[in-house]
């Protein structure tokens, strides 16, 4: 079972100490911000799908996402990807 599929902007910085989330914007952040903070920053984005992105840096992942009930956490579906001097 799952419910509404959402839009999401989600800033990430990345770098030698691994990474960080600077921000979230959708209709429901806490559902994302709640499944970052269940599976911990890294491990997080290390669940995400291959996508183009910097070495290291600030960037945004827009993507789909769905709330999956029976297992008390989001798919994400990356739409695509940007940052400075960089649009996918």
């Amino acid at each position: 079972m799952q419910t509404e599929t959402d839009t999401a902007e989600i800033v990430v910085c990345t770098g030698l100490l691994g990474v960080c989330v600077l921000s979230v914007t959708s209709d429901s952040p806490d559902t994302i911000t709640g499944d970052i903070e269940n599976w911990g920053t890294d491990d997080w984005y290390d669940r995400l799908s291959k996508h183009v992105k910097p070495e290291e840096g600030v960037y945004t992942i827009k993507a789909e996402v769905t709330y999956l009930e029976d297992t008390d956490e989001c798919k994400y579906n990356i739409l695509e990807t940007s940052w400075k001097g960089k649009a996918n």
